[in-house]
């Protein structure tokens, strides 16, 4: 790229790129650019490369404006088309300055702007600002060196804007120009470039290969995130080649009733079991089970076991009562959420007099519940205020 950036300054051959002895997308079967420190390639599917800028069919530039006009230039610009292009000039058609062009108004000598609103479409093109212009003065913009021939026209040839109002948008030459100064010269603005090193904005609805398309972090997994606003960040997570998905470390909201095939959603707790917890508001959880694959429902968790006095705890929904005293004395917090089930059940005693006293901190309809004999159970409900008794079996309710 070298000689191109000699004859024409304007080419800008890095653009986003890092130079590279070899291509490492030689064998992705997808066109591509390719930068070797000297020339900028422009690869085909096929991987066949073309040097960008030598001209020839197909085979497009790649330049950079400082900015792009909005309108046809202000001040009756008269076109002399040179030699075939070569020198070819938009002169104001009376004493003025060039002025404000596509938003930017501190325009100087010799910077490039991309005209592509021309009355006569054939006058469009890069251009040069030969002289800015005064009240004394025609202002004069001439066709840029390496965008003044046919042989340079070339479909394809690309143009990046960089200040104003059409500032970081890729404009690109839509049809060879068969003739320069008969010929249109019609520029697009095109969505399959974009600046790199910019913040992309993808409008619409988009559907992307899994050759084409690769999100990477920091650290070069496919883990990444995206922004649905300013402030809103989602997790994501995209599988590897063999489609094996890490684990999500975020918590998951899902903002209304969903329905889950079993194919597709697996919960496992810490030790890989079908068995975890669900909140249903920001302080409470329900526990649920998971059956296994063989359609088996297994207790969620391990039944409290308690001998002698204690606390009979609301995390497990089981309790197993062993009795060594008479009166042992027990107690039972209350609920963590409404509907919360807790079944407790005297399973042995030590001697034939023993007792397990439990006083709930919140009992309707009574304070303590007294097991006598083995066997002797209640089921409670947590109502938000107080323990409501379901049922129980051969035991005592003191009010």
């Amino acid at each position: 790229m070298a000689r191109d950036q000699a004859n024409h300054p304007q080419i800008r051959p890095a653009f986003g790129f890092t130079a590279s002895t070899t291509d490492p997308m030689a064998s992705s079967g997808l066109p591509h650019w390719f930068f070797d420190g000297t020339t900028l390639f422009l690869v085909s599917a096929a991987g066949v490369p073309a040097p960008v800028g030598s001209g020839g069919s197909g085979n497009g530039q790649l330049f950079t404006a400082r900015t792009k006009t909005a309108a046809v230039l202000t001040g009756s610009y008269v076109y002399d088309n040179g030699a075939l292009g070569v020198g070819a000039t938009l002169i104001r058609g009376t004493n003025g300055a060039l002025g404000t062009v596509g938003g930017v108004t501190d325009l100087a000598a010799g910077e490039v702007v991309l005209v592509d609103q021309q009355a006569t479409p054939a006058h469009n093109g890069i251009y040069a600002i030969t002289t800015l212009g005064s009240g004394s003065v025609k202002a004069k913009l001439t066709r840029l060196v390496g965008f003044d021939t046919a042989a340079r026209m070339v479909d394809g040839s690309i143009m990046s804007v960089k200040e104003g109002t059409f500032a970081d948008q890729i404009w690109q030459l839509t049809a060879t120009v068969a003739t320069v100064g008969t010929s249109a010269v019609t520029f697009g603005q095109t969505a399959d470039v974009m600046l790199l090193d910019d913040a992309q904005t993808v409008s619409g609805a988009k559907s992307f290969n899994d050759a084409a398309l690769r999100i990477w972090n920091a650290g070069g997994t496919f883990a990444s995130h995206f922004k649905t606003s300013a402030s809103d960040q989602r997790d994501v997570t995209f599988p590897d080649a063999t489609m094996t998905v890490a684990g999500i470390n975020v918590a998951q909201v899902w903002p209304a009733v969903q329905t889950f095939a079993h194919q597709i959603v697996r919960v496992l707790d810490a030790t890989a079991a079908f068995s975890t917890r669900v909140g249903s508001l920001a302080t409470t959880n329900r526990d649920v089970n998971f059956p296994d694959r063989a359609g088996t429902l297994a207790v969620n968790g391990s039944a409290q076991s308690i001998t002698g006095p204690g606390a009979v705890d609301i995390v497990t929904p089981t309790t197993k009562i062993m009795a060594n005293a008479v009166g042992n004395a027990m107690t039972l917090a209350n609920g963590t959420f409404t509907g919360q089930r807790k079944i407790a059940t005297l399973v042995s005693k030590v001697g034939g007099a023993d007792t397990a006293v439990i006083t709930p901190t919140a009992l309707a309809g009574g304070t303590t519940i007294t097991f006598s004999n083995v066997f002797d159970g209640i089921e409670l409900e947590w109502n938000g205020a107080a323990w409501d008794v379901v049922g129980y079996s051969g035991l005592t309710v003191i009010a």
